[in-house]
Formats: structure tokens, C-alpha cells, sequence
């Protein structure tokens, strides 16, 4: 099983994901929660971090896992995990032992109290290595592009790519988040800071129409053997596909592709902003369009 070094000094196991997009190094904008919908034992992350999202089939992962006794890191940070698509580039995403349908009773048991407590530890100490305010954003605030911490359900509802709810609607959030202030601010309660509504520096949000017309087509990547989008879909798909069309619906209709490159979370959302698609009116058509394109095999 492959190993490499944790990020955190909380991780008490590795198990190097193969589900994952490697990078030279990324902005993590969002601490994403996940349930991982399974029975609560003391085994479990390691059962999901070192069994289910080692299988490559799964086409899932996450960076770290979490149960009452263990957490274990499946993706190093730098990297994409693919887990909630629209936070897969940006996100920090963390499964949790447990169901999205228990109720506040059964998050407040024995087993969860140590599991919740395991990851407020870890979410404080992943906001402060990656600058990120712990805070739980709203999902207007998500959309808006703010740091802060999210589940799985909002990142549903705000970038409609999944149907996930986690981790469901008892979650104790005000006891959750005062657990990771207090640690954040080394075990000494403190008042819950603010998100800062100053505009931010990343890349992403400065870009101009030609910078991503220039990253999008114009730039060899390694993970396409050293090629541009563009020739990547020509060799690739040249007898069978519409490139026009691939690269439309890759990178201004639905964020579909290269799992985590690319067409997720910051820059997908640039693009259709920049291109004029209206998330909210729009949504339905490009999936129904995507759908319709897909039975026809993308051919005009």
C-alpha cells in the first residue's frame, strides 16, 4: 500500500489514493464535511481510506478520513480529491464516519461525540495551514466565492453537479463549530470570527477573458502527455466527437471531463460567468442538453 507524508500531525495512517489529480500545488478556498454512510466502528476510515477509495473503479476519494479513533489521509493536500464536484479544485475534503439521516440525538452519542471531536481538531488545524477563516459558510457566501467550512449538501445546491445531502439536517453545527474555534485558537474559547468580504487575490478571480482562453487552449499540461486541451481532444476523440462541441460542454455547460482538472469549482465557475451562462436559469437546459448530446455521442 502506498504511503507518503501526512500533512497533518493528526493523521495516525496514509493510504495514497489512486483517485486523485495531482498537482504542483493548489488554493484551498473550503474545508468540505462528507457522511460516509456507513455503520460506526473504530475500523471504518480505515476500511473506506484504505479500501474502498483505493479501488480505481470507484472513481471517488477523499484527502482525509475520519472515525472515533483514527483519521486517515487518502489524498495529500496539494492535490485534488474527487469527492463534490464544483469544490473538488478548491475544496479540502473530509468523509466522517456516520449518515447523512441521523438524527441530533444520534450525533450527540458516545461514538459520534469522539468522531466529531477527531475532525473539529483536524478542521481547525487545516484552516490554519491553509489560511482559511473557520467559519461555516451560508451558501449565498459559497457562491459568492468566500473561505470557510461547507458540507457536501451545500456544494450540491449551490454548483448542482450532485445530489448528495450530507451530511444531512441534524448535524450539530453550532456545537461543532464553537469545538473548532476552540481548538483553532489553541484550546481558549474565542469569539467567532467574521468572513472578510475583501476581495480576494486568487488567480481565478482576476482572470481576464484571455488568461483562460490562453490556460484552457494555449497551455500544454502535463497530465495530457504534454499537450494543449485542444489537441488532447483531437487525438483523442478526432473519429467520434465534435472537439467544438467537447469543449463546450467541458468547459461552459456542465464542468464533465478529466475528473478535477480543470472544469471544477473556481475556474468552472469563471468561465460560464465570463461566457454569460446564468447558473440558476440555465442549470436544467445544459444538463437536458449535456444528456441529449451524450446519447448522440457529442456528433453535431
Amino acid at each position: 500500500m502506498a504511503t507518503f507524508t501526512p500533512d497533518s500531525s493528526l493523521v495516525t495512517s496514509t493510504s495514497l489514493s489512486p483517485n486523485r489529480t495531482v498537482t504542483n500545488g493548489r488554493y484551498a478556498r473550503v474545508v468540505v464535511l462528507h457522511t460516509m454512510e456507513t455503520d460506526e466502528h473504530s475500523t471504518v476510515a480505515e476500511a473506506i481510506g484504505g479500501g474502498w477509495f483505493m479501488n480505481p473503479t470507484a472513481m471517488a476519494s477523499a484527502h482525509y478520513n475520519v472515525d472515533n479513533d483514527s483519521i486517515v489521509q487518502g489524498v495529500p493536500e496539494k492535490d485534488m480529491a474527487w469527492t463534490a464536484p464544483g469544490t473538488n479544485e478548491d475544496g479540502i475534503q473530509i468523509e466522517q464516519a456516520g449518515r447523512a439521516g441521523q438524527t441530533a440525538d444520534q450525533w450527540a452519542d458516545p461514538y459520534s461525540s469522539a468522531m466529531l471531536d477527531n475532525t473539529a481538531r483536524l478542521v481547525a488545524d487545516i484552516c490554519h495551514r491553509n489560511g482559511i477563516p473557520p467559519v461555516k459558510l451560508t451558501d449565498e457566501q459559497l457562491a459568492a466565492g468566500h473561505m470557510g467550512i461547507i458540507d457536501h449538501g451545500q456544494a450540491s445546491r449551490v454548483y448542482r453537479l450532485s445530489d448528495h445531502w450530507d451530511v444531512g439536517p441534524g448535524f450539530p453545527w453550532v456545537g461543532f463549530m464553537a469545538k473548532v474555534r476552540h481548538y483553532y485558537d489553541g484550546g481558549n474559547p474565542a469569539a467567532a470570527p467574521t468572513v472578510s468580504s475583501t476581495s480576494s487575490n486568487d488567480w481565478f478571480d482576476m482572470a481576464t477573458k484571455a488568461d483562460l482562453e490562453n490556460a484552457v487552449f494555449n497551455t500544454p499540461r502535463s497530465e495530457w502527455g504534454g499537450r494543449t486541451l485542444t489537441e488532447m481532444l483531437q487525438d483523442n476523440n478526432r473519429d467520434t466527437y465534435s472537439t467544438l462541441r467537447m469543449v463546450r460542454h467541458l468547459f461552459n455547460l456542465f464542468r464533465i471531463g478529466i475528473p478535477g482538472v480543470l472544469t471544477d469549482g473556481a475556474l468552472g465557475w469563471k468561465l460560464r460567468s465570463i461566457f454569460g451562462y446564468d447558473e440558476s436559469k440555465m442549470g436544467k437546459a445544459r444538463k437536458d442538453e449535456f444528456e441529449n448530446d451524450k446519447r448522440n455521442q457529442f456528433r453535431w
